[in-house]
């Protein structure tokens, strides 16, 4: 009863024809998901020399308000970005025990929603390309500009609501939305 993309390059089945339509159908999948697969790039590869790198979908997998499933990146700025210990939730690297913490996840859907919830909160207070541009302009010294204050401030209101009151059926896309 589960249904799970694998791919979302070009095949039989799935076929976005570019890199706009490509994100479009990876954020439409998203919006519908509970969880999502996120690992480091090069994840079990000896090409990555132990590096570990933040990739974007886990941001887009907060953004989505989804649970994440894989592997939490070893460097600090994960750590700075998603700042709680069950970030990930994190199967053997075998994957011998994915259907059981999947399975487990599913069956308790008050903490699935909760996590949920968390990262899509997360998301609107810190990961908007809104805050980016607030560092880079404070970083050079340069004043905000009227509409990326709102953009903010309405941003914080949503989370706040949010975490006060998250309506039943609610995604963070619902709360994105209102603020585009």
């Amino acid at each position: 009863g589960l249904y799970y993309v694998y791919d979302t390059i070009p095949g039989p089945l799935i076929r976005p024809s570019n890199p706009v339509e490509h994100r479009e159908m990876l954020a439409a999948s998203a919006r519908v998901s509970r969880l999502f697969i996120a690992y480091p790039p090069k994840f079990g590869d000896d090409e990555n020399h132990g590096q570990s790198e933040v990739g974007a979908r886990y941001y887009e997998a907060a953004a989505a308000g989804t649970v994440l499933l894989g592997k939490a990146p070893t460097v600090p700025s994960f750590a700075h970005d998603f700042p709680f210990g069950d970030a990930v939730a994190e199967p053997k690297a075998d994957g011998s025990d994915v259907r059981h913490i999947v399975m487990d996840l599913l069956a308790r859907p008050d903490e699935l929603r909760r996590q949920g919830v968390r990262n899509g909160v997360l998301a609107l207070r810190r990961h908007d390309w809104a805050h980016r541009w607030q560092s880079m302009l404070e970083s050079a010294g340069i004043p905000e500009r009227p509409a990326l204050r709102e953009r903010l401030r309405t941003l914080s209101e949503l989370a706040d609501a949010t975490e006060k009151s998250p309506p039943d059926g609610w995604t963070v896309e619902d709360a994105v939305t209102r603020v585009l």
